[in-house]
């Protein structure tokens, strides 16, 4: 009887000793797992997927914990990372990265053949604007953008400004209308590209047949817009 409990209790402490053996040898594996070390790849300038597989890879974790505006990095690649690469690390260690969001320049539009209110709405929703405007005679329509500067797609910082050369419409020279009879003078107003809207009939001592034009406005040669008003009088 005393000899099978001897036994009992041998056996219950080589159980023990074996369950301690197993759990030391288990701490000193995980002991010996902790002390592995690795050095950090280069992911600068790589997407962020790429970046992430190299550093899963070497038994890292990728952590992004930023993004910023980059003229040099493109959108969605690495512009920094910590710890540097070829820094040595534990494993499992965490490396941080910040992400590009891309250039913040904008990308001038086209704005030739728009209209000057058109584009300032569209240079407006872009944070641009128009800093300067050059008027020139041309047959485009009043006030459309002929050319610009800086030209289509040039990139610029956020609040720059925009020049613009836009048309005012072809001009007309006034003809000399006085001491037409009023029907010679109809003619040459249409023919010239100009409107009468109003004609006066007045009395005169000017020996003139009835219905010359003694006065006109504006004048004879002023420079007026195509379809400009022309006003006459004429002798009753």
């Amino acid at each position: 009887m005393i000899k099978s409990k001897i036994y009992t209790m041998k056996i219950k402490a080589i159980s023990i000793a074996f369950v301690l053996l197993v759990m030391f040898l288990a701490a000193g594996c995980g002991g010996i797992s902790n002390t592995q070390t690795v050095k950090v790849p280069a992911i600068t300038g790589l997407k962020i997927n790429e970046a992430e597989k190299i550093i899963t890879d070497n038994n890292l974790i990728l952590q992004v914990v930023d993004s910023q505006y980059s003229d040099t990095i493109p959108i969605d690649c690495i512009i920094t990372q910590s710890p540097e690469a070829d820094t040595t690390v534990k494993t499992r260690s965490i490396v941080t990265a910040v992400i590009s969001n891309g250039s913040s320049n904008v990308s001038v539009p086209d704005l030739t053949g728009k209209t000057i209110d058109i584009a300032k709405d569209t240079l407006k929703d872009i944070s641009l604007y128009i800093s300067d405007i050059t008027e020139v005679e041309n047959i485009a329509a009043p006030g459309t953008i002929l050319s610009q500067d800086p030209q289509p797609n040039a990139l610029l910082p956020p609040n720059s400004g925009i020049k613009v050369t836009i048309s005012t419409g072809t001009f007309v020279i006034v003809p000399n209308l006085i001491g037409l009879s009023l029907d010679e003078a109809k003619n040459l107003i249409n023919s010239s590209g100009l409107v009468l809207y109003k004609v006066d009939v007045i009395d005169s001592n000017v020996n003139a047949p009835s219905q010359t034009v003694l006065y006109q406005y504006p004048m004879p040669g002023f420079k007026v817009k195509q379809d400009g008003q022309i006003r006459l009088q004429v002798k009753k």
